[in-house]
């Protein structure tokens, strides 16, 4: 399902293959590998929708979280997460980024790519 390759890496928990997803999709972004992009957010993606509170939880925490760190993750967010689970992680979001203005910019920056009205 997903063609993800993490080489020689081991894992011990969800929570440590995301921090490696977090790691490789800033990569990705600053090398312009779409190809793998698409495979890191569809799994994220997936991983969020569940009811496993262990992977919804560790897609939060351990990836969608920690793309406000880069700012070229950042700036990827409104093309890359989908609103409804952005609906559900701007919390996390909020509290990472943590200067309003920076996080308000987020969300309008948001919304005026997905042409819709997510509230701060």
């Amino acid at each position: 399902m997903f063609d993800i390759r993490f080489g020689t890496i081991f894992h011990e928990t969800i929570y440590d293959v995301f921090q490696t997803l977090s790691d490789m999709a800033k990569e990705s972004h600053h090398c312009g590998d779409v190809e793998q992009l698409k495979k890191i957010y569809e799994y994220a993606e997936w991983c969020s929708n569940q009811r496993a509170e262990d992977l919804w939880n560790a897609a939060g925490v351990s990836f969608y979280e920690h793309l406000v760190d880069d700012k070229i993750t950042c700036q990827a967010i409104p093309y890359w997460i989908k609103p409804g689970i952005f609906s559900r992680i701007k919390g996390l979001l909020r509290w990472r980024i943590k200067d309003d203005t920076a996080y308000r910019e987020l969300v309008d920056s948001f919304n005026k790519a997905n042409a819709i009205n997510i509230e701060y």
